[in-house]
């Protein structure tokens, strides 16, 4: 069972927006940044590393955008696909949008991610959404545009199509709620949609997280969120190399079975091991909060350890993953 596969760069946190919702708390006046020859020695420890996909994101990249470009460049030349992400703030005008979807475009990037939702629309205006959108069709990049399900956020969706056409669209649940900050949007608390902790395998849990501050983490939600030393963190490049973080990470059981069962089994297991003062579920919000809590804190941290070096966890890991490569092989047959 081959997981990570993926890794994110979380380039910079700054960001021209400040949206109430970011799980990494961006804002215009955080100046965290992985930088440059950073980036570029971990991309060229990636190669060969059976990783296959880089996507940069934060905050916002194109704040960076001429190193983002010969980062991209880097990446592909080493065979891995490159994705960006993106609110949109610089596509103020279709010739300057087309002028550098061009330019990274020659530098290998062939998809765009576009966020926008109730949240963004604060500090960006749509209109550059749209606009970004129709210079990535005249440019021949696709793109998502990826939006929370909040607030009046149907009216954006049709709107969009009414302007753009058919889009391809990606909807995140919102993986954390604070309400103070929802205060700042008008009604925004009663059109908050609660998440149900879902059954199953966590796909967010399956990719490999780089942040500015030298951290690396097992997903893109919510080891973020969590404190230092959580059982999510997988270590430190300034102590460890990047490429034997992610070997780490790949033989972590822990990590195994939330790409399988997720924080919801996760949960199970503790309750069926008599974990003491375990919350009931309905004191959580999404399976993000969930798992945060589950991993951080201190009096199930033990119990966690101790419940992944049990003979019974490794026998039904090691049975799952036998089952997965058995299915795999028998799909690629079918092929």
């Amino acid at each position: 069972m081959n997981l990570f596969k993926r890794v994110c760069f979380l380039y910079t946190f700054q960001c021209p927006a400040a949206c109430a919702h970011c799980i990494t708390n961006s804002s215009p006046s955080r100046k965290e940044k992985i930088g440059f020859e950073n980036a570029e020695r971990y991309i060229k420890e990636l190669a060969g590393n059976n990783i296959k996909e880089i996507h940069f994101s934060g905050g916002e990249p194109f704040l960076f955008y001429k190193e983002i470009c010969s980062l991209i460049e880097l990446a592909v030349s080493l065979d891995l696909k490159a994705y960006v992400v993106t609110n949109a703030f610089w596509a103020d005008s279709l010739n300057k949008s087309i002028k550098i979807l061009k330019e990274i475009k020659r530098c290998g990037l062939k998809h765009l991610g576009i966020s926008t939702d109730v949240f963004h629309k604060k500090f960006i205006p749509l209109d550059r959404v749209i606009t970004l959108a129709k210079a990535s069709k005249k440019t021949g990049i696709t793109y998502t545009i990826q939006m929370v399900k909040a607030g009046h956020y149907m009216q954006i969706v049709n709107n969009l199509k009414k302007r753009i056409g058919p889009y391809e669209k990606f909807f995140n649940d919102i993986l954390f709620f604070n309400k103070e900050y929802f205060k700042e949007i008008e009604g925004i608390e009663k059109r908050l949609q609660r998440t149900n902790i879902k059954r199953g395998r966590c796909g967010r849990s399956l990719m490999i997280v780089v942040t500015p501050e030298d951290r690396v983490l097992s997903c893109c939600a919510g080891a973020i969120k969590s404190k230092k030393g959580s059982l999510l963190e997988i270590g430190s490049t300034r102590e460890i190399p990047l490429s034997l973080l992610i070997e780490k990470a790949r033989s972590n059981l822990l990590f195994k079975f939330l790409g399988i069962w997720g924080p919801y089994g996760l949960y199970e297991e503790l309750k069926r091991g008599k974990a003491e003062r375990l919350p009931g579920l309905h004191k959580f919000n999404t399976s993000c909060e969930l798992c945060v809590y589950l991993l951080s804190i201190d009096r199930f941290r033990e119990p966690v350890i101790k419940l992944f070096k049990t003979r019974y966890m490794k026998e039904k890991i090691a049975c799952a993953e036998y089952l997965y490569e058995k299915n795999t092989r028998l799909s690629n047959k079918t092929r």
